[in-house]
């Protein structure tokens, strides 16, 4: 998710790549990923590590800056793939407890995952709570917008 009025949750790993890869196409992207992995998510490494192949892995054909999340609910966005996502964060969660800092990383990135769990409707026992979760971590970060077209975090409460 690229939020409407601010960076989305990966906008920092996609800048950090983008500029290694400008300055020498030819490194090791493998490399560069994982030494922004580890000093970014710290104890969480592998945990994030793993996100990112599984989405690498499950994502299939091309992504539009304007594809709505549901457009990818057989691949990437899958509600399989979204629980293992989930499952990931919980352990890189519990890898980094009482780091504020990583842990406050992970919450905003957190933010995707609930986004796309409310809006296709994935989770249906905890949708309160992930609606809760969703709402407060979109006031933590003031957040007010989720996407190009402006749609507000309320949206998804009702």
């Amino acid at each position: 998710m690229s939020a409407y009025n601010q960076r989305g949750s990966s906008d920092n790993l996609k800048d950090y790549l983008i500029a290694k890869l400008l300055w020498n196409p030819y490194c090791d992207y493998d490399a560069i990923m994982n030494k922004y992995l580890s000093i970014y998510y710290g104890k969480a490494y592998p945990f994030m590590k793993e996100y990112y192949r599984a989405i690498e892995q499950r994502l299939k054909g091309i992504l539009w800056v304007y594809d709505n999340p549901t457009d990818h609910s057989k691949d990437y966005l899958s509600e399989e793939s979204i629980t293992l996502y989930r499952t990931l964060f919980d352990q890189a969660f519990q890898a980094v407890k009482g780091q504020d800092l990583i842990e406050k990383r992970l919450r905003y990135d957190m933010i995707s995952l609930l986004y796309v769990t409310l809006l296709a409707g994935y989770d249906a026992q905890n949708a309160a709570q992930n609606k809760k979760e969703f709402f407060d971590l979109c006031q933590e970060f003031e957040i007010t917008g989720l996407n190009e077209y402006g749609m507000k975090p309320e949206y998804l409460l009702d």
